[in-house]
């Protein structure tokens, strides 16, 4: 996870490596962008900038999330991939990554 926080906007990367693989590198997976909806701020404005399957819905989730809670656009890049998993794990990964992310923008911001 690498997270950079600026004054207008957020940008999060996100990434899980397969223990079975050598490679030490991951593919780009998914780049979307979100932004606070100021008419309906429940339901966040958010696009895809590039889709690869398998990683698209959780970095919508993650996206929407992330600019409903900190206000501010947020852009997020994930190769995050779960093999078969049922709704409860994948919203697990998504509430740890959340939670994660917003302590450290909530830290920067009080710090």
């Amino acid at each position: 996870m690498q997270i950079t926080t600026l004054d207008t906007s957020n940008l999060i990367f996100l990434t899980s490596a397969d223990p079975s693989s050598s490679r030490s590198l991951s593919a780009l997976g998914s780049f979307v962008y979100a932004m606070p909806n100021r008419l309906q701020p429940s339901d966040p404005l958010c696009t895809a900038l590039c889709s690869q399957n398998g990683s698209i819905e959780f970095a919508n989730r993650v996206a929407k999330i992330l600019a409903r809670r900190t206000e501010k656009p947020t852009y997020v890049g994930s190769s995050v991939v779960f093999g078969n998993p049922t709704v409860e794990e994948e919203m697990a990964g998504v509430r740890a990554v959340v939670d994660e992310v917003l302590k450290i923008v909530h830290g920067e911001r009080r710090g």
